[in-house]
């Protein structure tokens, strides 16, 4: 379409969008010379634009050239006013660094949805005052380092949807002042010490969705503590976060968290730890929580959380606490969660009516799983009467946790105590929740299911030391809570022990212990340890703040007695003696730490006894809690706790299990010492959380944990290792499990990535040679095979290491051994890449060409794998031929093969579904192939659209088909892109039947008033048709080939002559060797019985035929089926349609090499035509980095390309080195 274009001088802003312009006229904007902003989105612009634009309008600031057909950029730009450039969804290859060389003050540049790749990025450092850039959806696969180097005013940067495998820790240097990042949907994978955004200060806002391979550590995102505020890792396999490694408990003022779609079970505490006071939104949705995880354990009190979403998870109830402690708690999701609508979620619904809408409240889909009678209704219309509280629904959705700010449970169970005359009146009671405020009040409520209500309940709490009652009272039997103001009795007592209701002669009890509790009282904290021979009390007296809106101090008595051999009435007349309610003046540092090891040997001696199954009870060792106050300086402040206690507890441990690790596995062997040592990390982690500090300054529990993993494995190492490959080749899941875990605390698995890589080549080569006959004639046993392995190997990572991305990096690495082994069956291909130089060959996999031929098998029609299978389970198939083709190195021996099949299923018209075809050429493009083969796929489907279109208007205007309506209803003509599609090989002039001789003609006149200047050539090989053949016995329909059909129409005036070589030679005008290989078709045919020519002498090839040989028409000739004579039939003797006539195996395996040697070639001199200069190692690199995808070159290749092209004149060696090579333009 030409377009000419007139408008006014003053003319600021032209938009021109969806009109189909093919062409501007060249002089369509020299009246334009004031235009400000120009929109030609959605034409079919070629790269001629360029020209027009930069003669014209030089002023333009804005320009859009979206969904249209460019390609190239490479003329210099003359625009050097333009800020604004949008060129999305062209198809760029190629982008020459000149283009943007006057490009000085652009801004914002958008190139998504292109075909560039990394090498074209060059242009970059040139745009020197770019401030956004989009390159979503291109072919980018890694980032150059300092790319970015000088665009230190880009904020906004979006790579979405591309190739990155890896970031480099200068992959985004220079971008001190960007915002936004965007980097979903690539294939990133995170090393151990990087930190490839270290440079990303001003960063606010980074997106990782979609990256199943990343290895997040406390590294992976430094740089970004400090102005992060938003962080989305949506659908990434975070199926577990380390606690010792929490990448998360970085960031400082983190705002929104995104970690939907991750199988997350749980997270560890202090999870945002540093984030408590910023952090306003988190979506978890669609993970495997059965609970609301703690984010900042026991700092929620200081949280500004306002948005909760945990939709779709695996949570069942959930205790008032988990809402109530976010007091600016706004919205909570909670829809598509198994929620159990018992008693228990009473309070939940109530919470709902009083923080919602009615209105709102209407459209929350909280739909109940149990119990039976509530399962689909939603939670907020049902009756509150309906929800009720029965013994087995309670014991099938129970709350893993019970926490309250100062009281906690020592057991998630209902404890029932009955009496001996037990009433059947009672049904169940529930005390639901035990709180206690600072104010000194103790709040208790229950629930509970009765025939008739008690006129009473008795209450009873139990004191902790003589386990006799604190304080009893009646409560009325119709109420369901109690206030009770317990701070005059606590300060009788240490803790209490025990909360019990008594209705008619049933007990209903919860153990409780209070810990720490801060009131306006002074409450002792103790706890006794009996020894025959010595007796040790630690009395820690911590506690309260003196002062109100001036300086707080805390005033911390702490009171250390060591007493020995003394008796127990000496002891307690000691304890009476001391007022609980006076103030003390803390004694000097070095009493309170006097010999520093006695404090921690209580703990020693309780591992000790727990070895033996001794029953202790708790020790309550306030590590720092006392000591911290002692100091008013608050950067030394922990500096007694570090210098006393946390070293001398490190040393004590470390030196006890030292002497035990080693006799036990000495004793035991290797094995159950797998289970002593991860038992005992779980132990001592647990206890050092309990006796330790885990402030950020102190740090203990890493500490300890890291000492630990010193004793029990780095000590061990070598005998564990040992172990791994019995293990694995036992497939010892548990123990397996057991080794990833211990040696992941070391930080270095090499060991055990290596022996599962090994053994899975090992085994996987096994199999395949133990089944090489079979697979080696059977294209689909061999994909099953490859498949079989590939899910036992998936199966083994998943289950024994988590599906940890080290080892799926190993498993990866391993099965690409396996499928690009030649040890099962090899494909010959010439050593050189030019044709016709030598005969020498090179081993390679054949398993691209046998999964080519099963893709043919699943899409064909007529096998028995179509019969077989439904249209789903083809479609799956070919997937896993998919996931199979994405390990294949020579993806190009593999595409030459497929193409080919798929050229003979569309021409024969044979596909099962073109629809399918189309789809599966798309996925193509997802496992690495490049785009030029994909789009000469696709170029292939719409040469069929247009030919059907074709057809229909050449049947209404043809004169053949006025005078033969029937032949021309039954006759199509396929007139095919030669850029698309396979070359036929050479033309053969064949004598057709006069009926499709007369057709001919008038299809090329047809097509050249459509298409002016274009030439058709007409390819009777790969045509064909349908014979119906008359004999004696009946009716048969007969697909065949049109050289079959010209050998069969040599008959036609002559049908019962016997016609030798010659004549049928001079009849068809085929040459001869295609004569013979059509001929032996014809009187050879396996699948029938009688063949349909006859002919003598006999002979045991096509190629024994010769000049005498004689041929006759078979007019007996039927089709048998199951042993009876058939009237009708319909047979395919077509077989193998014949792309390139005569052309063999060694020819077919040299057009490949010779294929890739000119890609070689077209490699280097891109890599070199933006390099200009450089070395061997260099070149190679990046010339194996681009070529991948289809093939890995040899350095014999490499070479043999570089040597040409300098014979050629396209580059040189360097006059300075030898080693270095320069572009020569």
């Amino acid at each position: 379409m030409w377009f000419l274009l007139c408008q006014t001088l003053t003319q600021k802003e032209l938009s021109i969008i969806k009109s189909n312009i093919k062409l501007i006229e060249i002089n369509a904007f020299n009246s334009l010379n004031n235009l400000r902003s120009l929109h030609l989105d959605q034409n079919q612009l070629t790269d001629n634009i360029w020209f027009i634009l930069k003669k014209y309008l030089n002023n333009l600031e804005i320009l859009t050239l979206s969904q249209n057909n460019l390609n190239i950029l490479k003329d210099n730009f003359l625009i050097k006013n333009l800020k604004y450039l949008d060129l999305s969804s062209n198809g760029i290859q190629i982008i020459e660094k000149n283009f943007f060389e006057k490009f000085i003050f652009l801004e914002k540049l958008y190139l998504q949805n292109n075909e560039i790749n990394s090498l074209q990025l060059t242009f970059l450092t040139i745009l020197k005052n770019l401030k956004e850039l989009n390159l979503d959806f291109n072919r980018l696969t890694f980032l150059p380092e300092n790319l970015f180097q000088f665009n230190n005013k880009l904020i906004y940067l979006s790579l979405k949807g591309n190739d990155l495998t890896y970031l480099t820790n200068k992959s985004f240097y220079g971008l001190n002042n960007l915002i936004y990042l965007n980097l979903a949907r690539n294939r990133l994978q995170f090393h151990i010490n990087q930190q490839p955004f270290q440079n990303l200060n001003s960063l606010e806002i980074l997106n990782l969705d979609r990256n199943l391979y990343l290895n997040l550590t406390k590294l992976s995102f430094s740089g970004l503590d400090r102005n992060l505020i938003e962080l989305s890792l949506q659908n990434c396999n975070l199926t577990y976060i380390n606690l010792f490694n929490n990448p998360f408990d970085l960031f400082l003022n983190l705002q929104r968290l995104k970690l939907s779609s991750n199988n997350l079970k749980e997270l560890p505490k202090n999870f945002l730890k540093n984030s408590i006071h910023s952090l306003i939104s988190i979506d978890l949705q669609r993970n495997q929580f059965q609970s609301i995880p703690n984010l900042f354990n026991e700092n929620f009190i200081l949280s500004k959380l306002t948005d909760f979403d945990l939709s779709s998870n695996h949570i069942c109830t959930l205790n008032r606490n988990d809402l109530y402690k976010y007091k600016y708690l706004k919205t909570i999701g909670l829809t598509g969660n198994p929620l159990h609508c018992d008693c228990h979620l009473r309070w939940l619904k109530q919470w709902l009516i009083k923080n919602y809408d009615y209105d709102l409240i209407k459209f929350l889909q909280w739909t109940c799983s149990t119990p039976m009678k509530l399962i689909g209704k939603q939670l907020t219309i049902i009756d509150e009467q309906d929800m009720i509280c029965l013994e087995n629904d309670y014991s099938q959705c129970q709350s893993s946790s019970q926490n309250s700010s100062t009281i906690k449970s020592t057991s998630t169970q209902l404890t029932t105590i009955k009496s001996t005359s037990t009433s059947t009146i009672i049904d169940e009671l529930i005390i639901n929740d035990i709180s206690y405020n600072p104010n000194g009040m103790l709040t208790i409520t229950w629930e509970y299911i009765l025939s008739t209500l008690p006129k009473y309940i008795h209450l009873q709490i139990y004191d902790d030391i003589n386990r006799h009652i604190l304080l009893q009272r009646l409560i009325d039997g119709n109420q369901r809570s109690i206030e009770i103001d317990i701070k005059n009795y606590l300060n009788k007592s240490s803790t209490i022990y025990m909360i019990c209701l008594n209705i008619r002669q049933n007990k209903y009890c919860r153990n409780i212990q209070l810990q720490q509790i801060k009131s306006s009282s002074l409450i002792l904290s103790s706890d006794k340890y009996e020894n025959n021979q010595s007796l040790q009390y630690i009395y820690l007296l911590s506690g309260i703040f003196l002062g109100a809106i001036f300086v707080s101090i805390m005033l911390i008595i702490v009171c250390y007695w060591r007493i020995r051999h003394i008796s127990k009435d000496k002891l307690s007349n000691s304890i009476e003696k001391l007022p609980t309610n006076t103030l003390y003046h803390p004694p000097p540092r070095s009493s309170i730490f006097y010999r520093p090891l006695n404090i921690i040997s209580y703990p020693q001696q309780q591992k000790q006894q727990q070895q033996h199954s001794c029953d202790t009870s708790e020790c309550s060792i306030h590590s720092s809690t006392d000591t911290i106050s002692l100091k008013t300086d608050d950067k030394d402040k922990y500096k007694v706790y570090i210098e006393n206690f946390e070293r001398a507890y490190l040393n004590e441990t470390t030196r006890f299990y030292k002497q035990k690790a080693g006799q036990y596995l000495t004793e035991h062997g290797i094995l159950s010492y797998l289970h002593y040592a991860d038992q005992k990390l779980k132990e001592e982690e647990k206890r050092a959380r309990r006796y330790l500090e885990s402030v950020p300054e102190c740090n203990s529990v890493p500490l300890l944990v890291r000492r630990c993993v010193d004793v029990f494995v780095t000590e061990f190492r070598e005998q564990i290792t040992n172990e791994c490959p019995n293990l694995i080749e036992n497939n010892d899941i548990e123990r397996l499990r057991l080794v990833f875990v211990l040696l992941d605390h070391t930080g270095d698995i090499s060991s055990l990535t290596q022996s599962l890589e090994s053994f899975i080549v090992k085994q996987g080569l096994d199999n395949m040679l133990k089944n090489k006959d079979t697979i080696k004639q059977d294209p689909e046993s061999y994909v099953q095979q490859l498949l079989d392995l590939y899910r036992q190997f998936s199966n083994l990572v998943r289950d024994a290491f988590l599906n940890d991305p080290r080892f799926l990096t190993s498993r990866d690495k391993a099965f690409q051994k396996i499928i690009n082994d030649i040890s099962v069956f090899q494909l010959d291909m010439p050593a050189r890449a030019t044709r016709g130089t030598t005969r020498t060959t090179l081993a390679e996999s054949r398993c691209p060409e046998l999964l080519a031929q099963y893709c043919d098998i699943l899409l064909r029609k007529g096998t028995s794998t179509h019969k077989k299978y439904s249209s789903e389970e083809i479609e799956v198939k070919l997937k896993d031929v998919l996931l199979l083709l994405k390990y294949v190195q020579n993806k190009d021996v593999f595409m030459r093969f497929y193409k080919g099949a798929l050229t003979r299923r569309l021409i024969l018209d044979t596909s099962i579904d073109n629809e399918l075809e189309e789809s599966i050429v798309i996925q193509l493009r997802d496992v690495g192939m490049p785009a030029e083969f994909i789009i000469k796929l696709q170029q292939m489907f719409k040469d069929l659209k247009l030919n059907r279109d074709m057809n229909e208007e050449f049947r209404t205007v043809c004169p053949s088909s006025r005078n033969n309506n029937t032949m021309m209803d039954s006759f199509s003509f396929k007139i095919l892109s030669a850029a698309a599609w396979p070359h036929p090989g050479d033309k053969i002039d064949v004598s057709l039947p006069a009926q499709i001789e007369d057709v001919l003609p008038e299809i090329e006149e047809f097509y050249k008033k459509k298409h002016s200047g274009r030439k058709l050539t007409w390819y009777h090989t790969v045509s064909n048709g349908q014979l119906t053949f008359t004999s004696k016995n009946g009716k048969y329909d007969l697909d065949v080939s049109t050289l079959q059909a010209s050998v069969l129409f040599s008959w036609n005036h002559r049908p019962t002559n016997k016609l030798t070589f010659s004549e049928l030679k001079l009849a068809t005008n085929i040459p001869e060797i295609e004569l013979k290989k059509t001929l032996w078709s014809l009187i050879s045919f396996a699948k029938l019985k009688q063949q349909l020519i006859y002919y003598e002498p006999h002979v045991e090839s096509y190629q024994d035929l010769n000049e005498m040989s004689l041929f006759w028409i078979n007019y007996d000739f039927t089709i048998i089926r199951a042993g009876k004579i058939q009237t009708r039939g319909h047979i395919n003797m077509i077989q193998r349609l014949q792309l390139n006539t005569e052309k063999g195996r060694e020819e077919e395996n040299e057009e490949i090499m010779f294929l890739r040697g000119e890609r070689t070639k077209e490699a280097i001199v891109k890599i070199m035509k933006t390099r200009q200069r450089m070395n061997n190692a260099q070149l190679q690199t990046e010339l194996i980095e681009i070529l991948k995808n289809m093939f890995v070159p040899s350095k014999k290749l490499i070479k043999e390309m570089i040597e040409w092209l300098i014979d050629h004149r396209y580059m040189a060696r360097s006059e300075t080195n030898i080693s270095e090579y320069v572009y020569v333009a």
